[in-house]
């Protein structure tokens, strides 16, 4: 990633997951999705079912965009 693409990134309002759970499951998942034409970093979610975003992460993986996802103990 070049020192641009990080500068876009930060620009986008970003959510943040506080103490106060607002879910009820114990771990929330967020897909983490890379577009490699803009370069920017995007998340999508939070989901409360591992297998929701599984299907998300591997839609946009058959389209040939990087995604990934990340989980978030509560």
């Amino acid at each position: 990633m070049d020192g641009m693409s990080v500068k876009k990134a930060a620009k986008r309002k970003r959510r943040y997951f506080s103490s106060n759970k607002r879910w009820t499951a114990e771990t929330v998942f967020l897909v983490y999705v890379y577009d490699t034409h803009a370069s920017v970093l995007q998340s999508d979610g939070p989901y409360e079912q591992h297998d929701e975003a599984t299907m998300i992460m591997r839609q946009k993986l058959s389209e040939g965009i990087c995604s990934w996802i990340v989980s978030y103990d509560g």
